[in-house]
């Protein structure tokens, strides 16, 4: 399996075979109710959920357009919807068995049947120009063979004053150098993307600077999260790249 993650990031076709097989595994029978119960709810989901409501300041336009791209079986929609009920979202994957599972998980998880679920490649989105009103992505442009040109596609289907958030693995995370075996970037090249395509007010930062411990409520854990992303340096060093960018108007 390590020899085919390394691999991932330059074939589609073995990304999508990838994610199909270990879903498959992972969420057939008794195991998927398991499965899901340790994705959702716990202080990790939290904090990428709250980064993504505040980074693309979606509390200002609840009822925004929205897409995620490489929304896998919906977690982090299920979030999204959660806090924001009204906003109107679009889940895009690679891999239709993903699809098939958030079909069923985000209602079950939401009691929403609003969420709209496409097949595509992040790489040439099938949408038309200025489409949403935000676009998001966690843990999915690592996999992507030309990440610049999804980033491109990105700001294409924005509308003016949309913004684009992005998630990814940290490569300036000692920690994440050890479990990746793809290709992994640093907030700065990631940042250097989004200003490449035209994006404009790009901001890099990580998130993820705290562990996940399950016996510390998020209450505590998350404020500490927060005050650790305005700190220089150590901003830096989570595990997750995190950046955004605005489509001027």
């Amino acid at each position: 399996m390590m020899k085919d993650l390394k691999t991932l990031y330059q074939d589609p076709q073995a990304v999508k075979s990838y994610w199909e097989n270990s879903t498959e595994a992972r969420l057939a029978g008794e195991e998927r109710q398991r499965f899901v119960s340790q994705q959702l709810y716990n202080f990790i989901w939290r904090t990428t959920v709250d980064a993504f409501i505040e980074r693309a300041e979606l509390k200002r336009q609840p009822d925004a357009h929205l897409l995620d791209v490489g929304c896998g079986w919906g977690r982090v929609i299920v979030g999204l919807k959660q806090h924001l009920p009204t906003l109107r979202v679009v889940g895009m994957d690679l891999t239709e068995r993903l699809l098939h599972l958030a079909e069923d998980i985000v209602p079950s998880e939401t009691g929403m049947n609003d969420v709209r679920f496409v097949r595509g490649n992040a790489q040439y989105l099938p949408f038309a120009d200025a489409s949403f009103d935000a676009v998001i992505s966690t843990r999915v442009l690592q996999y992507v063979q030309d990440p610049v040109a999804a980033v491109a596609e990105f700001h294409r289907v924005l509308r003016p004053g949309g913004r684009a958030v992005v998630f990814l693995p940290n490569k300036w995370n000692p920690y994440l150098r050890l479990k990746y075996h793809t290709k992994l970037y640093s907030p700065l090249e990631v940042k250097g993307w989004f200003e490449a395509v035209g994006l404009r007010r790009v901001r890099a930062a990580s998130i993820r600077l705290v562990p996940g411990w399950r016996r510390v409520g998020a209450h505590i854990m998350l404020p500490i999260e927060k005050a650790l992303q305005r700190v220089p340096v150590i901003n830096y060093t989570g595990g997750l790249v995190a950046v955004q960018g605005l489509k001027e108007v």
